[in-house]
């Protein structure tokens, strides 16, 4: 289907006079923990747009650990130019590629092709955060310190995590509580754990005897479970925010007074924002930080629940699906 693929400093050569008719697909270099973001000038002749799309692949292995949706490169009869990102190639074992797909009866013009790196700043110039859901999901594990290294490196402004306080009283990152590490872990030879029990009857150092990273892909092998410290850690390293979804029950008040000498050590304070799915969470949390937080939202699937509008610094997201 593809033609042989090629670098990105080729490709100017690779169509005649920059005109590609027949679908191809070529890798591109980058240094390894830079988020590399592809730029081009294009156009198109024909009725159905062409497209793009990007691969971040481990050496020898056929099946992507990470495959963007579908772009639509330029437009029709009229030169524009476009910027689509690719996914940090923070491991010496991946590389990505690209693959452009044209339609039959299509003709596709490129210049200006190359690529240059992202902005981890850019949300400042149009006001918008973009959060990144437990970190950068498409390609690690969520929840887990490389999630969170690639979020940033990826420009998002804010990273949302779960914070959960479990038996020994550490608090860690995790989404689910109950099954949540046989979910998430593996044993060293990549097969499941076979331990039920909810993470609140787990300690630390039972937890992180298994290989968080396994589930995802081998390249990720030794990925430790995320301690909520370490989380506010990067974000001070970074410049990211940090927000909670927190559920409720998942951190005691004990846990809300160790998190709030945690965001005083990395000076987080002001940038943590609470979400939560009903007020006793919401109103928990504000008998800790009251006003010195950046917010607390209330993400409810019933409009009605308005008390919220009692708390300061307070908004609410009504959800139709969770």
């Amino acid at each position: 289907m593809f033609q042989e693929n090629v670098t990105m400093s080729g490709i100017d050569r690779f169509g005649k006079d920059g005109c590609f008719t027949d679908s191809f697909r070529f890798s591109v270099q980058s240094a390894c923990s830079d988020c590399m973001v592809v730029t081009a000038s294009s156009r198109y002749e024909g009725e159905n747009a062409p497209q793009i799309r990007f691969f971040l692949i481990r050496d020898g292995a056929v099946k992507p650990i990470y495959e963007s949706h579908l772009y639509t490169i330029g437009k029709q009869n009229e030169w524009t130019r476009q910027q689509w990102r690719v996914p940090p190639m923070f491991h010496p074992a991946l590389h990505a590629e690209i693959e452009v797909i044209i339609p039959e009866g299509t003709k596709l013009m490129l210049r200006e092709f190359h690529n240059s790196y992202g902005n981890p700043d850019r949300w400042k110039d149009y006001g918008v955060r973009f959060n990144a859901h437990l970190g950068f999901t498409g390609t690690a594990p969520a929840n887990s310190p490389i999630a969170v290294e690639l979020a940033a490196q990826s420009g998002f402004s804010t990273c949302i995590i779960n914070p959960k306080e479990i038996a020994d009283g550490e608090l860690v990152c995790m989404h689910d509580s109950l099954g949540g590490v046989a979910k998430y872990a593996r044993q060293a030879d990549g097969s499941l754990v076979d331990d039920e029990r909810s993470i609140y009857e787990m300690t630390y150092p039972e937890m992180d005897r298994w290989d968080y990273g396994l589930r995802k892909d081998e390249v990720f092998r030794g990925t430790r479970l995320l301690k909520l410290e370490d989380f506010f850690a990067i974000c001070s390293k970074t410049g990211m925010k940090p927000m909670f979804s927190a559920h409720q029950g998942a951190v005691r008040i004990s846990g809300w007074l160790r998190i709030q000498k945690m965001l005083q050590k990395y000076n987080l304070t002001p940038y943590l924002h609470v979400k939560a799915p009903c007020m006793e969470v919401l109103e928990l949390a504000y008998s800790i930080f009251g006003d010195s937080i950046d917010g607390y939202t209330l993400n409810s699937f019933a409009p009605e629940s308005s008390p919220l509008l009692r708390l300061p610094k307070a908004s609410a997201v009504w959800s139709l699906n969770r």
